[in-house]
């Protein structure tokens, strides 16, 4: 199985691997397969996180709604900042998540390089 990678990176990269015990077409494909299984943890932790978010905020709206009026303004400005919490988060968990979802090979190269860096 070749990977396609420049001959140079290759022999690196085949030294690092007989450090390993093993070999770069099988730290490659694992990596490559960590790659998209965190992308895919990263986009069930953002729908999670939007979910909980949304399930807060319209808790907060039911309590406004049977607060006193002087209360009020507390559970939606808390329900307000659940939800921007709760946007943000899932926002760079979603991005991430398929970023690693659609592109591993990109991640997984990215992972050697660090392996090959810190080698060094």
């Amino acid at each position: 199985m070749s990977i396609g990678l420049d001959p140079a990176l290759l022999e690196a990269l085949s030294t690092l691997a007989a450090k390993l015990g093993t070999t770069v077409e099988f730290m490659y494909g694992v990596m490559r397969r960590q790659a998209f299984v965190s992308g895919a943890l990263d986009v069930i932790t953002a729908l999670l996180g939007a979910a909980l978010g949304i399930y807060i905020f319209r808790s907060c709206v039911r309590k406004a709604r049977r607060a006193p009026v002087e209360d009020q303004l507390f559970y939606y400005i808390v329900g307000g900042m659940c939800i921007l919490c709760a946007t943000i988060i899932a926002t760079g968990s979603l991005f991430h998540g398929t970023n690693l979802i659609i592109n591993p090979d990109y991640y997984a190269i990215q992972e050697l390089f660090k392996l090959l860096k810190d080698i060094k």
